[in-house]
């Protein structure tokens, strides 16, 4: 993720060829698995709990802005990954509201 970041700050592509912002999402928990996803990803979901405090600490030290979208997602039904249309729509909004917080 450093390298991306480096990359994009060097970029000078933000407002006025400054360093463009940046913000980064940690996904929500991994949920309940379905029994296939489940072979690849139940010992996995230790881990994710831990994501979202690892880029928060990563934005607190690089000058990301940050959402975790646990506080608003879960993950849904068939798999235990992905998000459905609501929650798809609740990320929407979350990050429109961050971006007019940065540039507005």
């Amino acid at each position: 993720m450093l390298s991306l970041i480096r990359i994009i700050y060097q970029s000078l592509s933000g407002p006025e060829g400054g360093i463009p912002k940046v913000i980064i999402i940690s996904p929500p928990v991994i949920g309940n698995l379905s029994g296939f996803m489940s072979m690849y990803y139940n010992k996995r979901k230790d881990e994710s709990k831990k994501l979202a405090q690892y880029h928060k600490t990563f934005c607190e030290q690089f000058g990301c802005n940050f959402i975790d979208s646990n506080e608003f997602l879960k993950t849904c039904e068939p798999d235990g990954l992905h998000i459905n249309r609501e929650s798809q729509r609740l990320l929407g909004i979350k990050v429109a509201e961050e971006v007019r917080k940065i540039f507005l």
